[in-house]
């Protein structure tokens, strides 16, 4: 009111208005409904499928300025961890294992803040049976489901292995299966850390690197005796993995004295920093990668812009350029995604 009393006495001031500082979401400005006067049917929005079907895009039959589009980050990152959670059930299991794990994964939500569905017996077995191709028994599906939750690839919520049919479709005490992501993914990130580990020490870092990642604490003796080889080979190994950041010791005193000679050295592996300083060394290697794809460009450039027209390139220009297409730059390229996929894996899987 008193801004409209303001307008009206004096009509040269200009009356500021309430303002939001920040960034705001973006909307498209309304558009006004046209009432339709025709009713007669219209074709349906063609939908164009690829070889994943999880992956669906829709195209319009004209471009809208006022549509504003978004990348769907969160379910590339649903697509991709079912990819790798099934490639790893398989080199697990096998086929079979890898289709019912890709099926309960495709019914769970694409958000990590809702409850995860679980699902009995006979659920999995009606939409394992409407996939062609694959055919299983209820005796086999039950022992294919035994195996992976003794590999821990599946969690039972509740029941009992025993339960019977009548109890499975009431549901009363039936046991029912949900697949272990947090486990897979973890056992993920050790086996990558463990291969990393086994480059830069060799067999018996990996195996030590293991054994202190399992026991959780251990000390230099045990882990000689355990891991079957000479203490002095041990404790170089221990220290070579210290210094890289692959596994930590903790000083524990014997008596209130706290010398030095009377104490416990106990070995840990710290998975959450191996975790973060993998991160960061792929970071860096990502990076050096661009750069040396950018500087293997820049040495073809020239030819590469001369090509189509009326120069003439020479055997060596056509060589240098051939090398550059066939091997530097694809093999790049793909160390690159790899790299990508492995940043995937440490930091948006979850």
């Amino acid at each position: 009111r008193r801004a409209n009393t303001l307008q009206n006495k004096w009509r040269d001031v200009v009356v500021p208005t309430k303002r939001k500082i920040g960034m705001q979401v973006i909307q498209p400005p309304p558009v006004k409904k046209i009432r339709r006067t025709s009713y007669e049917p219209q074709e349906p929005v063609q939908q164009e499928t690829f070889a994943d079907e999880s992956l669906m895009f829709r195209f319009a039959e004209f471009d809208n300025d006022e549509v504003f589009w978004q990348l769907n980050h969160p379910k590339f990152m649903f697509v991709f961890r079912n990819r790798d959670i099934g490639s790893y059930v398989e080199h697990r299991v096998d086929q079979e294992s890898h289709i019912v794990v890709r099926e309960m994964l495709n019914k769970y939500p694409i958000g990590g803040h809702e409850v995860r569905p679980t699902f009995a017996l006979e659920h999995i077995l009606e939409f394992v049976k409407k996939i062609n191709g694959v055919k299983i028994s209820r005796e086999g599906l039950k022992q294919k489901l035994t195996q992976m939750v003794a590999l821990k690839l599946l969690v039972t919520d509740g029941g009992t292995e025993t339960s019977s049919v009548a109890d499975i479709k009431s549901s009363g005490r039936a046991v029912k299966y949900l697949v272990n992501i947090e486990g897979i993914i973890e056992e993920m990130k050790l086996q990558h850390a463990q291969s990393i580990v086994k480059q830069k020490f060799g067999v018996e870092g990996a195996r030590i690197f293991r054994l202190v990642y399992n026991k959780k604490r251990l000390e230099e003796k045990q882990v000689a005796v355990m891991a079957t080889l000479e203490k002095r080979i041990v404790r170089g190994l221990l220290q070579n993995m210290l210094c890289e950041g692959f596994s930590n010791v903790q000083d524990v005193p014997k008596d209130s004295s706290r010398d030095h000679t009377r104490m416990m050295f106990l070995w840990t592996v710290n998975f959450v920093e191996v975790c973060k300083t993998l991160m960061d060394r792929m970071y860096f290697t990502w990076v050096n990668l661009d750069i040396r794809c950018e500087a293997e460009w820049q040495r073809v450039e020239q030819l590469h812009n001369m090509v189509g027209r009326s120069g003439q390139l020479s055997e060596d220009d056509k060589t240098a350029l051939t090398w550059w297409k066939d091997k530097a730059n694809l093999r790049l390229r793909d160390a690159m995604l790899n790299v990508s996929g492995l940043m995937c894996l440490f930091r948006d899987y979850a």
